[in-house]
This record gives C-alpha cells, structure tokens and sequence, in this order.
C-alpha cells in the first residue's frame, strides 16, 4: 500500500483538441511550483503524485494555489484488487466514531463487482 496525492483537473476535460496541452502545461506549473522530490503519473482524467508523507502537508497547500486543478485527494495504491484488500486498506484511513459514507467509484471498469456493491460491502465492514 502506497499513499499518495490524488489530483483532479476539472475543466480541461472539456477541451477536447486542446487537452493534452493543457494536461502538459498544468503538470508542468506543478512541477515548477513544488520544490520536493516528487514523481507525477497521469492519465486521461487525473494526476497522481508520488512523494514522501511527511511532505503532504505541504505540497497540498501549494497545490491549492495552482490554477486548473479541480479536487485535490489523500489515496492510496495497492497492487492487490481483492474486496479483502479494499476492506482492510478502508479499516486503517477511517477515524474512529465518526459518522461516514462510502462511494465507490471504479476506474477498472472490468473490475468483477459492481461500484454500489462495493460501497454496499465495505461500508458493512466498517460498520462492524
């Protein structure tokens, strides 16, 4: 399991002819902006960025002064694809007694169960 920075580009997905360079220019304006060791991985819709945890903090605040960037999220990456996995990734980044909402949203799309499902099973799990 790996904890990483999640970025969300918001309106250049309607740029269509234009995306790439404004994905580009954006990773770019991030890149200049972060004075950190960090390693950015994209595609169509978002960014991840790869850095040491104990500079989150940080670079989350520089982020948000960065112009294009929609939605900024803590996530985590796993190899591992099991509903036991996602369970058990869900137990350890919830706080305890609170009140939560679990929404899934899959980008493997080929991924054997359904995105309510998974809401459906994991936020049981955590109920428990």
């Amino acid at each position: 399991m790996q904890k990483l920075i999640m970025v969300k580009y918001g309106e250049l997905t309607t740029k269509k002819n234009n995306r790439n360079y404004f994905i580009r220019t954006l990773e770019e304006n991030i890149l200049r902006s972060i004075d950190k060791d960090i390693e950015i991985r994209k595609d169509y819709y978002r960014m991840f960025i790869y850095a040491k945890e104990e500079d989150f903090k940080d670079l989350i605040e520089k982020l948000k002064k960065i112009f294009g960037i929609y939605e900024i999220a803590i996530c985590y990456f796993s190899e591992d694809k099991s509903i036991e996995n996602i369970k058990e990734l869900s137990k350890h980044t919830i706080e305890k007694n609170i009140t939560f909402k679990v929404e899934t949203n899959r980008s493997d799309k080929a991924y054997p169960i359904k995105s309510m499902e998974v809401s459906r099973v994991v936020g049981f799990y955590l109920k428990i």
